[in-house]
């Protein structure tokens, strides 16, 4: 792939002096096969030329026209311009930002700010200032400059690493899986390429989770599970993972486990926090429904989905003869029906539903039809943040008649977050 070099041009003393030292000390050393001059109008008309004649027939790279920005003390508008003229730069070229090299020696202080902060922004390679024996006016005598390679990837690097932990700590893995992907493809070394691989699979593990997909997300532990996670995360975002490692596949064996009754209220937890509250009443009628069935499966051996009539008492087959599909012959009774079956075997959760339902059956009625009428099941209908706090505690009462330690059996289950444990992450180079 082509390498490039970027330099800032100034005018120097007497102007042969800068150019001599931009040909011979930045572009001959450094040998790019595209040199994209950073000017003044002052220092595009009387130095370029000059350099041009110093490279005289020893270049074979591409010297590119200048880009002169008139404005050259004014660091806001040159980092603006310098910035979206080395995007456009890259485009036009086909460059990759690891392959390009930023000279900030000559030019005015504000020239050479603004390009090493457009050089860090943009995640350049390498950073050039040419360092000399300095004569009594501060400027470096000619013949006496060396090259001083300084690299912005660290600071790059880190700032990403912060917008990742950022979206990551919101949970919003699919933004934060984004900023991990785009690290990836640039020139990392094997430890830093590692660390940002553990960030990888584990936000593809949380969020496969997060989605239920929970294929994908066994998949991204069996990636994990390969990598010395304990150098590579956080200790507390460690302990969070194994944890949760088997969570998944046990999800996925199990569909009763009591775990995904927690694991639904987490997940509409996580929704809230978002504003998402649209989402997260559908994950909170889901665990209303979900209660039921796991309760009739694990106390009276009913599968909502497949009801054995045998199991059901005798006046109450009658009842369920609707709910029949005349093509598998199947009982497949809904929610509310779940919940009135476990009353009628006496079970004290179908009794509180019932009472709830009953006592409150205005409000609750509505709460359950908030989520029929959103845009998630069949209606148009927005979900307000009221509605799900409403929900919310209807879940409280009815999983402690249910028997179930919910705090307790949330956090077993919560998604962990780097926070202030960031500061303890391993360094990014």
């Amino acid at each position: 792939m082509p390498r490039a070099l970027i330099i800032t041009v100034g005018t120097g003393r007497r102007r042969s002096d800068i150019a001599e030292a931009i040909a011979r000390q930045s572009i001959l050393r450094l040998n790019p096969n595209y040199v994209l001059f950073m000017c003044s109008p002052k220092s595009a008309e009387e130095t370029i030329p000059l350099i041009h004649e110093a490279l005289k027939d020893d270049f074979d790279g591409e010297l590119v026209p200048p880009f002169i920005v008139p404005e050259e003390n004014d660091i806001d508008r040159l980092f603006k311009a310098y910035k979206d003229e080395i995007v456009s730069f890259m485009m036009r070229f086909s460059l990759s930002p690891d392959k390009i090299t930023a000279d900030f020696t000559s030019g005015t202080k504000p020239m050479s700010s603004a390009l090493v902060l457009a050089a860090v922004t943009l995640g350049l390679d390498q950073l050039n200032y040419i360092v000399g024996e300095r004569d009594e006016g501060g400027r470096t005598i000619p013949g006496t400059g060396r090259n001083h390679p300084l690299s912005p990837r660290r600071i790059y690097l880190d700032a990403r690493l912060r917008d990742f932990r950022f979206f990551f700590d919101r949970f919003q893995y699919a933004a934060a899986l984004q900023i991990l992907n785009d690290i990836r493809d640039r020139r990392l070394d094997a430890t830093i390429r590692e660390k940002i691989d553990a960030f990888l699979y584990l936000t593809t593990f949380y969020l496969s989770w997060d989605r239920y997909d929970l294929d994908a997300a066994v998949d991204a532990k069996s990636s994990l599970d390969r990598l010395p996670l304990s150098d590579l995360l956080p200790l507390t975002v460690y302990r969070a993972y194994k944890k949760h490692r088997d969570y998944p596949g046990r999800l996925r064996q199990r569909p009763y486990d009591w775990s995904r009754f927690a694991d639904l209220i987490e997940n509409a937890k996580r929704r809230i926090s978002n504003a998402n509250y649209n989402d997260a009443m559908a994950r909170l009628y889901r665990a209303v429904e979900f209660l039921a069935q796991a309760r009739l499966y694990h106390e009276h051996g009913i599968e909502t989905g497949n009801v054995d009539p045998s199991r059901v008492p005798e006046d109450y087959l009658e009842q369920l003869a609707p709910y029949k599909n005349r093509k598998t012959g199947k009982i497949q009774i809904p929610m509310i029906r779940a919940y009135d079956l476990l009353a009628k075997q006496g079970d004290s959760l179908g009794v509180d539903f019932q009472r709830l339902y009953d006592d409150n059956h205005e409000q609750l009625q509505k709460l359950l039809n908030r989520r029929n009428e959103s845009i998630l099941a069949h209606g148009f209908s927005s979900v307000a943040e009221d509605h799900v706090s409403q929900m919310m505690v209807y879940l409280d009462h009815l999983a402690s008649t249910g028997g179930r330690s919910l705090e307790k059996e949330r956090e077993q289950v919560r998604f962990p977050t780097f926070g202030d444990s960031a500061a303890n992450s391993p360094p990014a180079s």
